[in-house]
Formats: structure tokens, sequence, C-alpha cells
């Protein structure tokens, strides 16, 4: 991983945590900045908006997900477990996203 990868990893990392607790609205690039530990020009360096810095956390972690449900299915031998397992690995995943919201 080059020098460029790692700080649009640490921006994304920092927004990710940011957009989790406080939301993309309330979430600003000083905001993101500060968090990663980066000035804000360096933001917009690499990234253009702060939807930008959104899409790039939702491509991470549709990503992660992806990679989970490979592992769990793959692991499967029956088809119903691979579905079972697909299914489950899906509503976890879902109920992690929403559970923010209903606190």
């Amino acid at each position: 991983m080059n020098n460029d990868d790692v700080v649009r990893q640490s921006i994304v990392e920092a927004a990710s945590r940011l957009f989790q607790r406080w939301g993309i609205h309330k979430t600003t690039m000083e905001d993101i900045a500060r968090e990663a530990g980066k000035g804000k020009s360096t933001l917009y360096y690499y990234y253009k908006s702060k939807d930008e810095i959104f899409w790039a956390v939702a491509e991470k972690e549709i990503k992660e997900i992806i990679e989970e449900i490979t592992v769990d299915v793959n692991r499967e031998v029956d088809a119903g477990d691979k579905l079972a397992a697909y299914i489950s690995i899906n509503i976890m995943e879902i109920c992690d996203i929403c559970h923010p919201l209903f606190i």
C-alpha cells in the first residue's frame, strides 16, 4: 500500500466513525480532518466533497460485507445452508446499520 492509499484509508476510517456517531449531515469536513489527523486541504486533495468521502465509506463497508458473506457461504456445503448463511449475514448487517437509528 503506497502513501496515498494510507492517507485515503485514514480519511475513510475517520469519516466512517464520525458518520456513525453524528450522521453525514452533522459531520463536517473539518471534523473528518481533525479525526483523521490531517489538514482540511489534505481531504480536498483526495476527495472533492463530503459526499465523495461518504461514497468511499459506503464502498468500503459493502466490500467488507461481501467478503464476510463469501467466507460464510463458502464454508457451507449444502445449498440450503449456504442460503441460510447468506440471509443470516445480511440480517445481522442490516441490524448493525439500523441499531443506532433506534437508540
